[in-house]
């Protein structure tokens, strides 16, 4: 489990909330605070075929991934989310058959964040502040952060 330097509590509505549909944006936003890599677990691929086609690109594995839930990958090799810091093998057994995607590439991560029609997910949350959230966590685990946004994946901008 995870240690804290000041009490981490998060209410039952926030992990709901960010298990159960925005992950990804709490994600997006510790990554922009930090640049740390996003990492994507998943349950299956859109397609049982993943050799890809002909001279098939990373753009279009991104493309038929699945994904399930989003943290970010810890210089320490431990993953963050809502409920704090895990081992990766944790978390990838609640999270995960074992398939991920690790980056910190802004062109891959706006990638893996489209929907199934092309466009940008959105939050099913927007009234939960996910930057706020973001801040308090890395300082409740002492995670260093530099305060300013790394480019944004989605908008190409700091």
């Amino acid at each position: 489990m995870s240690t804290a330097t000041v009490a981490w509590a998060p209410t039952e509505e926030t992990v709901d909330v960010y298990t159960n549909g925005d992950c990804w944006f709490l994600a997006l936003e510790l990554h922009r605070l930090t640049g740390f890599p996003m990492i994507f677990s998943a349950s299956t691929w859109l397609i049982d075929d993943i050799t890809g086609p002909e001279g098939y690109t990373e753009d279009w594995a991104d493309s038929v991934f699945a994904w399930d839930h989003v943290g970010i990958e810890l210089p320490d090799g431990r993953i963050l989310d809502v409920n704090g810091p895990e081992d990766i093998e944790d978390w990838m057994c609640l999270w995960s058959t074992g398939d991920s995607i690790s980056t910190a590439d802004p062109d891959r991560i706006a990638t893996l964040l489209k929907d199934d029609a092309g466009g940008s997910l959105k939050r099913l949350y927007p009234k939960h502040n996910a930057r706020a959230l973001a801040r308090r966590m890395l300082n409740a685990f002492d995670i260093a952060f530099t305060g300013r946004r790394h480019r944004d994946a989605l908008t190409g901008r700091n």
